[in-house]
């Protein structure tokens, strides 16, 4: 190797390490323990420009902001997934036996759906707002998938998606045991099943990009 091109990769190794807020001092220790020469170290310090590294002060309002934008987003989902779910719950009821009679002798499909669609016509702009300005961020900044925040509500919503996944097929099960299953709450289980599994995949696939690019 030349040495234009060690002083190059030398360069841009103390430039990766003040992108990252590493000290001088520190960086000269490491390059001297795996044997660079200190003459070289030094002028290799001084000829690199440090690059400005944000105030802590400025760095925490990002974050901050970011964990706030990472909630909105959840909240927004939360929202979305049960209102769906509730719309399809309630067209099941309406048009399956064994509730069918009771809901259209004292209620009408279109009373019964407005909350949840109300709901979803609010909680699905705001998703797909957040979830647009979340995704783009992240790709923008990668450190972003270090959040605490996120991971907490990934990883909470996957153990949610997991619970109600698992209580809605035991129900289902003790009903074919005891002899008391009925069509709605199969479909209702269908319905779980695809709303769950669709949020859980989604998240479990950024749970791996999150290994891989940490790696």
């Amino acid at each position: 190797m030349s040495e234009q091109q060690t002083s190059v990769g030398l360069h841009a190794f103390i430039t990766t390490c003040r992108r990252n807020g590493v000290d001088d001092t520190i960086i000269r220790d490491n390059l001297l323990q795996v044997g660079w020469r200190k003459d070289v170290i030094d002028r290799a310090l001084i000829g690199n420009t440090p690059i400005p590294i944000p105030q802590e002060k400025e760095k925490g309002s990002r974050w901050m902001w970011d964990a706030f934008e990472h909630i909105l987003l959840f909240i927004s989902l939360y929202v979305l997934v049960i209102s769906v779910g509730s719309v399809f719950y309630t067209l099941i009821n309406y048009y399956i036996a064994p509730v069918t009679e009771y809901y259209r002798l004292y209620q009408s499909l279109t009373s019964m759906v407005a909350a949840p669609v109300a709901a979803i016509l609010v909680s699905f702009p705001l998703f797909v707002f957040f979830f647009t300005r979340v995704t783009r961020r992240t790709a923008q900044i990668p450190e972003i998938r270090s959040l605490v925040v996120r991971k907490l509500l990934i990883y909470g919503t996957l153990i949610v998606a997991f619970v109600t996944s698992l209580v809605n097929v035991t129900t289902v099960l003790y009903s074919v045991l005891t002899g008391e299953i009925t069509m709605n709450a199969v479909l209702k289980m269908f319905v779980v099943l695809i709303l769950a599994g669709s949020v859980a995949g989604y998240y479990l696939i950024q749970v791996k990009e999150d290994a891989t690019i940490k790696d």
